[in-house]
Parts: structure tokens; sequence; C-alpha cells
């Protein structure tokens, strides 16, 4: 008996103790509106959003690997739900409108109010940290000036920005809305809530070269996800994926650097090359691990 309960206090002491807590409302509510910015610059964080079905806290996850997330609360009307989905294809964001407006009986709308008179002052515009900037989820960014005008270049399509007043800025057209806030003592930038880390001008790409050098059917290491293809379309440039099995495809890829690929919304692929630098595999948000199975070339 002595052996048996020696046995089991082992037992007890590696495994992994679980503690719970109870946070009081007005503990919780600044955690849910504090951003956690890592040294990456990734950040985690709930977005206040202010869209054409109100104003709530929301936060969404996604994983070419095919499955997303998507959670919503609204502090004022004691509400929250989460939607989990193995499936890319169903939009979980639309489903997500349709419950809010249905819990508040439609009461929900639109409060969006910008500014008439949306102009950057001559001061503001001077001393704004324009350049180049990375974040996990816009990849490369470019803020720049012309014309005494403050532009955005994000996935490479340019938007020219306005401005809130204060140290918030904004684009919106037909319901997309991009926000800006700028720490202008610490030359820092947070776009949609996502923390930008300042870097040098960006080297150019030879996205042609690494688009082919891409083409090909990539499986799992662990033999646990599916088969993916990638290819390139020739016509516009473009790199896309989809997975052999249910031939679902995905977002179009932006090319970041020679070892890094974008999926916007997705996350990264980190390109492995062998010695006559050829890609043999990569890794899918820095943990999947694919390896070449079958080279278009």
């Amino acid at each position: 008996n002595n052996n048996n309960n020696n046995n089991n206090n082992s037992r007890d002491e590696a495994m992994p103790r679980l503690y719970s807590t109870t946070l009081h409302a007005d503990e919780a509510m600044p955690r849910l509106y504090k951003n956690t910015i890592f040294e990456s610059g990734t950040t985690l964080s709930f977005n206040y959003e202010n869209t054409p079905d109100g104003y709530f806290l929301d936060h969404n996850g996604l994983l070419a690997t095919g499955f997303q997330s998507y959670i919503r609360i609204i502090p004022e009307k004691n509400f929250a739900f989460c939607i989990l989905a193995n499936d890319l294809s169903v939009d979980i964001s639309s489903i997500s409108d349709i419950l809010t407006l249905e819990y508040t009986n439609g009461e929900y709308k639109h409060k969006l109010t910008l500014p008439l008179n949306n102009i950057i002052p001559q001061l503001i515009l001077k001393n704004f940290p324009i350049g180049f900037y990375k974040g996990y989820e816009s990849g490369i960014t470019e803020f720049f000036i012309e014309n005494n005008e403050l532009y955005l270049n994000l996935f490479e399509q340019e938007y020219l920005i306005k401005y809130y007043g204060g140290n918030k800025f904004y684009f919106y057209e037909e319901g997309f809305l991009i926000e800006i806030v700028v720490d202008f003592e610490k030359n820092k930038i947070y776009l949609n809530s996502e923390a930008l880390i300042k870097i040098k001008k960006p080297k150019f790409i030879n996205k042609s070269k690494i688009a082919r050098k891409l083409d090909g059917i990539y499986s799992h290491k662990e033999k646990v996800l599916p088969n993916i293809e990638i290819f390139k379309e020739y016509d516009n440039e473009l790199i896309r994926i989809f997975l052999v099995d249910s031939m679902e495809e995905f977002e179009i890829f932006l090319l970041d650097s020679e070892t890094e690929v974008i999926l916007p919304d997705y996350g990264h692929l980190i390109l492995k090359y062998d010695e006559n630098d050829k890609i043999i595999g990569f890794e899918l948000d820095g943990f999947e691990e694919y390896e070449i199975l079958h080279s278009n070339l």
C-alpha cells in the first residue's frame, strides 16, 4: 500500500496543475481593451469595432490548414458568443453579424461619424513617422506624403489617409475602414490595432523567380494535414494555394522577402532552401512543417 501511495504521489506531481480565478467586470473590461504586444510586433487584442452592425469587441483567427474562429462581446448588452469552424469557406463574420442583429432586435446600428473637416494639419503631417513598416497581419506597409497628403500602401494598394483628430487617422470607403493610431512620442504606428515595426526600405524582390520556385505539391511532414499545391498565375503575377484533397482555394500570396511569404488573414510561410537554392519545403505559421512532394519545374 505504501508503494502504491508513493506511485500515486509521483504521478500527481508530474501532472500539470490547473488554476482558475474570477475577475470582476471592473477588472476584466480594461483587459479587453488593452493590446498585448510581443517583441516580434505581433499584437494580441480584442478590436473595438465600429461597423455598420454597431459597437462591439471582437477577435478572429484563421489557419491555412482549414480552421477559423470568431469571438464577439457586446459589453453593454452583457452578451458574448464564439463561433468555431473547420471550413474556411464558411463566412463566420456574417453569421456573427446576423446573431448580433437578432439578439439586439436590430438596435445595433451604424454609429460611425466621420469629421467633416478631415484634412491633416501641416504640423501633424510634418511630424508623421512616414516610411516602411512591418506587421504580422498587414505585411510590409509604407506611409508616404505626396502633394501634402498622406497615403498608405497596404498589400500593394494605395489609400488616401484622412484625419479623425488628435493622433487618429483613417481611410473609409463603401464600408471598408482602416484605422491608424500614432504614438508621436515613440514614433510607433498601430494599424487596425496591430503594432507595426519600423524597417528599412525593402530590397527589390524578384517575385516571378521565387513564385516559379514555389510551384509544386507539398505534403505535411507528419502526414497529419492534407497535401497542398502552390501554383503561379502567369497572367497577373499572382501565387495561389489550394488543398489537393478538397480543391479548396486559399487567399492570394504576397512575397515579403526571399524567405517569407504572407497569406493575408492566414499567416506566414517560412521557405526552406537546399544548397542548390531550390525550395524543399516551408513552415506554416512557424510550427506546421511541409516538404516538397512533387515539383512542377
